[in-house]
């Protein structure tokens, strides 16, 4: 007996698999055309190359973790889509989600810092002279400046913005595209660039400096636009000391100092402002998601900690307090993991505690990738 099937079920059937049939053909046409263009762009060649060398190490299996880092210190670990990247002493490497090494940059630095996107990493020697620029697989530029690195930013469309010391300066910002060409330089006079964050939309870059005026410490916001010499906005904040700048998606700018989070507009303006009052900042996050992270705590015992979380216009959403300090933090979209003694614990940004990892007592540092929480210890990552 033949089965009876709904028509329009058949019509469903054959309408995905008409769907599919042109995803595969547009994919075909788009690295036909990539391929196209690489025999007569040296650049455009490279970028096919790395992107199909990335692709098929990040679908490869691994031994999962824990991996070991050979003996070498962790420095920091970095979110890179559903990668981790992990800063050591030595190195900077790119593990999948299964464990599988899938890029290792050797960089032999003093004060090794980095910076990334979801498939790039600048790695650089703060206070020393010397950047590297890599793919998650390999080596893209490695770049030494006449004077020290002060600080760097990575945008998500490539571009870098390097800030270091100058001679006639007291500190300039060298800004490249994602062909890392050299194609904007600012000088501060007077102030040292502390913090940098290229503008979401990829017009400009948000500068921080940090001054004195009159015997106090002043602190100054400039906003620049990449295709003006005219600043966009400048803002001061006397009396502060400016901790960091960080562009978020839609515009909006945060501003932490050691007195209050601002929340600036891409014009300048300040939309929202919440202020520390008596309590001690003595960690924050401003990566990794649209929202910050606060950890109010005392600097002599830091028995215990308040951790606070703020929305996009400088809001409190929510609220933890814990009896013990924070060793370590990761935002993650609408999610914060907080590093403790004995756990790791992920939670919402209105404070509620989501899910719990086991640690162990030297644990170091934690950051989310993907839908896993990574914890680093001497010689080894973890992930939970």
């Amino acid at each position: 007996m033949s089965k009876v099937q709904d028509i329009s079920e058949v019509r469903k059937k054959y309408k995905k698999k008409s769907i599919v049939k042109r995803i595969i053909l547009l994919l075909l046409i788009f690295l036909l055309v990539l391929v196209a263009l690489s025999f007569t762009n040296e650049t455009v060649r490279n970028r096919v190359n790395d992107w199909i060398s990335t692709v098929a190490a990040e679908f490869g299996g691994g031994s999962g973790f824990p991996v070991s880092l050979a003996g070498a210190n962790p420095v920091e670990l970095a979110s890179m889509s559903n990668d981790l990247g992990v800063l050591t002493d030595t190195n900077f490497y790119v593990y999948n989600q299964n464990g599988k090494e899938i890029g290792n940059i050797k960089h032999g630095f003093t004060n090794p810092k980095v910076v990334v996107n979801s498939s790039m990493s600048a790695i650089y020697d703060r206070g020393g002279k010397k950047l590297v620029l890599s793919s998650k697989t390999k080596e893209i530029l490695t770049q030494t400046y006449e004077f020290s690195i002060l600080t760097a930013d990575l945008a998500k469309n490539g571009y870098l913005a390097v800030a270091t010391g100058s001679q006639r300066y007291t500190s300039q910002l060298t800004v490249y595209d994602n062909s890392q060409k050299e194609f904007m330089h600012w000088y501060s006079a007077q102030n040292h660039i502390v913090s940098l964050s290229i503008l979401s939309d990829g017009s400009g870059i948000a500068v921080g400096t940090l001054g004195a005026e009159n015997g106090s410490l002043k602190s100054t916001l400039h906003l620049l636009s990449f295709s003006s010499e005219e600043p966009i906005a400048t803002l001061d904040f006397p009396g502060e000391a400016i901790y960091a700048v960080d562009c978020k998606e839609g515009g909006n700018i945060f501003v932490l100092t050691d007195k209050a989070a601002r929340v600036v507009s891409a014009k300048g303006k300040v939309e929202g402002e919440y202020i520390y009052g008596a309590t001690n900042l003595v960690s924050f996050s401003t990566e990794g998601s649209k929202q910050v992270v606060l950890v109010f705590g005392d600097y002599n015992q830091y028995q215990q900690a308040t951790v606070v979380m703020l929305n996009q216009k400088g809001e409190k959403t929510g609220e933890v307090s814990l009896q013990e300090s924070v060793k370590g933090l990761s935002v993650s979209g609408d999610k914060v993991a907080l590093l403790l003694q004995r756990q790791a614990v992920v939670y919402s940004m209105s404070g509620e505690q989501i899910r719990t990892v086991p640690v162990e007592r030297g644990s170091i540092g934690v950051q989310m990738a993907g839908s896993g929480v990574y914890v680093s210890m001497t010689g080894e990552i973890r992930k939970g």
